[in-house]
């Protein structure tokens, strides 16, 4: 004969399960604790539970029911991603990043999951000798100032779970800022073997650059833009362009009296941005790739990356100075200052000090400028053959453009008599009321570019 019990537990879960698709939490929740009255060790009425107190905001509830789902389903990866999700947003950090890990263990191919991983374990504070909280302590010591230490602390972790990439990382960068850049690479080389991330856009390896073929960037020309004055580039897809751009060529012309050009290297344009680009009497380069099997977040990189892809193309075509920007960006004040510090180099960069920035992070892409003498064009070429090398191969995470100038900064022996120029750090900047409409937004006095990123409608 059926236990009677079970039948109702049963009943109560499917009905709990209805419930909470109906958006009846209150409810779900009174069916789910009448299933763990008669039969606590069900782990699906723990993780329905845990979902619906979650979406009721109570969130010690639903730290407790995930955890308990966890305990009985350890396999189900949304019983860690719930206990995660919960645990994070009660402080409980280091108990959130074990969640996350063991999330990831489940699902080691979610890029999704691997980035909070990622996120997090690069800003950890939490105390501990689990894995977590050796990256902490190590993170801690370098802040410190304490490299030694703080890579005796990464070692632990590495020793502790010698199958996660992130600690790795972390005495990469750490090595890196000691400017020991063989040591460096040969951590970020573990890392990136583990995962392919953001570590697989950092190469330190002078032999890596030697060995990268020549390219040239395919691409089809529209118009150059007219003049022989210096000139900014831009690269986004239609929809960025259709955005921005003209806000963008609006703010160039008033604070430069027209004298400084705009170009647009456009990745799979539409015929309305074409028309608009020609009405702005912009340059137009133009690219059609087929990306077919690729991730989003490839697709999304390949946008910011195509405009340095193009540069050497570029660079050749107009021959005179260039200033790559974003084309989410609005020129604030003239902007002689960087055309001076270009002047005297072959290219200039912002860059972001700090002993705990990041060398994806330490050159900021979205202002580079390039002249077109010797070194100039190297660099550029430097730029194109790293940055298709990995297109080719499928690998564009986030902040590739970045990690691509970092590393042919560092490691290219083709650039070892390049004069770089560095920009000063209010050349660029965020709004002060970041998230506002575009014309409502307030910058620094100061401030030379202001990036103009604004909500999507």
């Amino acid at each position: 004969m059926a236990d009677p019990f079970l039948l109702s537990a049963l009943r109560f879960l499917e009905l709990g399960e209805e419930l909470r698709r109906q958006g009846r939490l209150a409810e779900a929740v009174a069916a789910y604790r009448s299933v763990l009255d008669t039969c606590p060790d069900t782990g699906p009425a723990w993780m329905g539970l845990g979902l619906a107190a979650e979406g009721l905001g109570d969130i010690p509830t639903a730290g407790e029911a995930f955890a308990q789902a966890v305990r009985l389903e350890p396999e189900k990866v949304e019983a860690h991603l719930g206990l995660a999700s919960a645990l994070g947003a009660q402080g409980q950090q280091a108990g959130a990043i074990q969640a996350w890990l063991a999330a990831r263990r489940l699902q080691p191919g979610d890029f999704r999951i691997h980035n909070i991983v990622w996120q997090a374990l690069n800003e950890i504070e939490a105390e501990g000798l689990d894995y977590a909280g050796l990256v902490a302590k190590g993170n801690r010591l370098r802040q410190a100032g304490q490299a030694t230490q703080a890579l005796k602390a990464y070692r632990r972790a590495q020793d502790l779970a010698p199958g996660e990439p992130f600690a790795f990382s972390r005495a990469g960068c750490l090595l890196a800022k000691t400017g020991d850049l063989g040591a460096a690479e040969a951590e970020f080389a573990k890392a990136r073997a583990l995962c392919d991330w953001v570590e697989s856009g950092i190469r330190l390896a002078p032999e890596f650059f030697t060995a990268l073929p020549p390219y040239r960037h395919r691409l089809g020309w529209r118009r150059q833009a007219a003049g022989d004055g210096a000139l900014a580039v831009i690269g986004c897809d239609a929809g960025y362009f259709k955005r921005y751009a003209a806000r963008l060529k609006e703010s160039l012309d008033r604070h430069e009296g027209g004298t400084v050009g705009l170009h647009a290297h456009l990745v799979h344009p539409d015929a309305e941005c074409l028309v608009q680009a020609q009405e702005l009497g912009m340059g137009v380069s133009l690219e059609t790739p087929d990306f077919a099997g690729q991730s989003r977040n490839f697709i999304n990189t390949y946008y910011a990356s195509a405009r340095f892809l193009a540069l050497p193309e570029l660079l050749a075509a107009y021959r005179r100075p260039l200033l790559v920007m974003d084309v989410d960006a609005q020129v604030q004040k003239p902007l002689a200052p960087l055309w001076d510090i270009l002047k005297g180099n072959d290219m200039a960069i912002r860059r972001w000090q700090g002993v705990m920035v990041d060398p994806w992070n330490e050159p900021q892409a979205n202002l580079v400028g390039v002249n077109p003498t010797p070194m100039g064009q190297a660099f550029a070429a430097s730029l194109a053959q790293f940055l298709a090398h990995f297109a080719a191969k499928g690998q564009l995470f986030g902040f590739f453009d970045q990690t691509a100038i970092y590393s042919a900064l560092k490691a290219d022996p083709a650039l070892a008599r390049l004069r770089e120029g560095v920009f000063p750090q209010h050349a660029y900047g965020y709004p002060l009321n970041r998230g506002s409409a575009a014309e409502k937004l307030v910058f620094a006095p100061d401030l030379l570019v202001g990036e103009v990123k604004t909500p999507w409608p």
